[in-house]
């Protein structure tokens, strides 16, 4: 499965479990925050994913100085 139709079906599936629309717009933001950082990493399916991928999220972040929460500000 690629990046985006996994995206668009947990989207969906938050939709169908009737979350709030802020938890959904958290979601949507934070997700594709993420999203773009694994395409940038030339990633664009799910079965590519490593834990390395993350790993350098959190350094990118790190080296920043921003924390993984920086994800959840909008």
């Amino acid at each position: 499965m690629n990046l985006q139709d996994a995206y668009t079906d947990f989207i969906l599936s938050r939709e169908a479990m009737n979350v709030t629309e802020r938890t959904l717009s958290y979601y949507e933001f934070t997700l594709s925050r993420i999203v773009d950082f694994l395409r940038d990493c030339d990633v664009q399916e799910v079965d590519c994913l490593r834990a390395s991928h993350f790993r350098l999220l959190l350094k990118k972040l790190r080296d920043e100085n921003l924390s993984d929460s920086f994800l959840l500000v909008h």
